[in-house]
């Protein structure tokens, strides 16, 4: 997990020794994107070009690169921020371009000691020519989010808090109107779907994938969410306190799908019957592979033995069929165990199968990172896998299903 930090600025240090401190733990002491992480070169490959505004990946020269009084501090910035609040966008790097093209047409530098009302001003200008709507509004929505940052932890001498993004966000459709409202309907379930998966859920189905639809259905009924917040929940998200009379109030704690930390969705009181079942029903079909994951944490060179598995010792020869039944594939004669081998990439021949073995191909295939999950987020969004609550289901290449009894 990488190591990050809180920065605090040291209220008796000039604003001058404050900006040198952040810089210099953002270089030695933070461990985001890696501890090997070359600083000194423009490109963290896959992560960054510390580039200046409009210059292309291909083709960098020297004076292509944010201007050297910058470019530490950009770098500092986006580390730190990513290691805080981890993005796929990255758009730390549209308002950082922005600041440094302005700085020098406005100061002659680019000194961040310098930044200014007047400078990100200009630098929203800037955004406006060179990106689009939608990206000139995420750059100026970035430089608001610096302005504060620098002021709050003391690297400039003025206090610019207050300024904010003068870049509206593009709306490309009307939002009000017969039309607004058609297409917000057009986007909605029919009255069919709807009644199909409340009959569903009623009826109680016995298989894990009208289980687990069904009852992902009825929690977002319960506290709509975005739908990665709902795979993400923790295998003890249910809080239940008293309110100020004495009354208990149900709600489940919640992770945001936009790194804003975590939170409390209290559930309407004609909905936590529902809410409640829902999570008995995913506890109860993901049960096996959380015993699965906790295993692999505790023994990770140990077969696991699932219900199923042939009673032998971990080296002895296996043959197609109780190698098959280890790994919970079909194996109802010889020849459809070997089919269920090969389809799962692994030869047919009796004699390279044991138990030792084939654990080596079952954490072959483990996710990366196991058995931590969403390590790149926020310290407070990792979990172990086995603390996961919708933990079979969070995709085909995480966690093995095998000693779940599914059928390949």
């Amino acid at each position: 997990m990488a190591e990050i930090f809180q920065f605090v600025p040291l209220r008796e240090l000039e604003a001058e020794e404050n900006l040198k401190n952040f810089i210099r733990r953002c270089k030695y002491d933070l461990k985001v994107f890696g501890a090997d992480l070359d600083w000194d070169n423009w490109n963290w490959k896959g992560r960054a070009h510390f580039t200046k505004i409009g210059v292309k990946a291909n083709g960098v020269k020297e004076r292509d690169y944010l201007h050297p009084d910058f470019m530490d501090f950009a770098k500092a910035y986006f580390r730190y921020q990513q290691g805080h609040k981890p993005t796929g966008t990255k758009n730390e790097l549209i308002g950082l371009r922005s600041v440094e093209k302005a700085l020098i047409q406005v100061t002659g530098g680019a000194l961040i000691s310098n930044l200014s009302i007047t400078v990100l001003d200009e630098a929203a200008n800037i955004a406006r020519r060179l990106y689009s709507k939608s990206g000139s509004y995420h750059a100026g929505r970035e430089m608001e989010r610096l302005a504060r940052f620098v002021s709050q932890n003391k690297l400039i001498l003025s206090d610019l808090q207050g300024w904010k993004n003068p870049i509206p966000r593009l709306r490309n459709e009307i939002q009000t109107g017969q039309k607004a409202k058609e297409r917000r309907e057009k986007k909605l379930p029919s009255e069919d779907v709807l009644d199909s998966m409340a009959k569903i859920f009623v009826i109680d189905s016995q298989n894990p994938k009208d289980i687990f639809t069904s009852s992902v259905f009825a929690m977002l009924m319960c506290a709509p969410s975005r739908i990665s917040e709902i795979l993400e929940l923790p295998y003890d998200c249910e809080v239940e306190v008293p309110d100020k009379n004495g009354k208990i109030q149900y709600g489940w704690r919640f992770y945001s799908g936009k790194s804003f930390g975590g939170d409390i969705k209290w559930i309407p009181a004609e909905m936590v019957g529902i809410a409640k079942e829902s999570i008995r029903r995913i506890k109860k079909i993901t049960d096996e592979p959380r015993k699965l994951a906790r295993w692999i944490e505790n023994n990770p060179d140990k077969f696991y033995r699932h219900m199923n598995c042939p009673d032998v010792a971990d080296d002895v020869p296996l043959s197609p069929i109780l190698a098959a039944k280890a790994l919970g594939l079909v194996c109802d004669s010889n020849k459809i165990s070997k089919d269920s081998l090969l389809k799962n990439g692994l030869k047919s021949y009796a004699t390279n199968y044991s138990l030792n073995n084939l654990w080596k191909y079952v954490m072959s295939r483990q996710p990366e990172g196991f058995p931590w999950l969403n390590r790149e987020k926020k310290l407070n969004t990792a979990m172990r896998y086995s603390a996961r609550l919708a933990i079979y289901f969070i995709g085909r290449e995480e966690l093995l299903r095998l000693f779940y009894g599914t059928r390949n």
